[in-house]
């Protein structure tokens, strides 16, 4: 799911400066391999969706499994660049006992 967020940022970026459309995005070789760009989930959206669900307390809580925070990575990385100030004391702390 990250990845199409990331991909969708990366397509806007690319159609700002060359005008092209998603279809000679997905014709690029190098975009072969990689997930399209998704017209429906955005980054805030994300964002806002794991903050309403509170997936990070799912994930990394009392009940955290070890491959789940092992693959949680994408995850923190995303809500660090796009967080807006969302790693406070309390989700830091939360990592930490985890």
């Amino acid at each position: 799911m990250i990845e199409r967020v990331n991909e969708r940022m990366r397509f806007e970026k690319y159609r700002s400066k060359t005008g092209k459309t998603l279809n000679h995005w997905k014709a690029l070789q190098d975009n072969k391999e990689r997930a399209w760009p998704s017209d429906i989930l955005r980054a805030p959206d994300l964002k806002k969706w794991l903050l309403d669900n509170k997936v990070l307390v799912t994930i990394l809580g009392p009940n955290a499994h070890i491959e789940i925070v092992k693959r949680s990575g994408p995850l923190l990385k995303f809500l660090c660049r796009h967080g807006d100030n969302l790693f406070d004391e309390s989700i830091v702390e939360l990592i930490w006992k985890c």
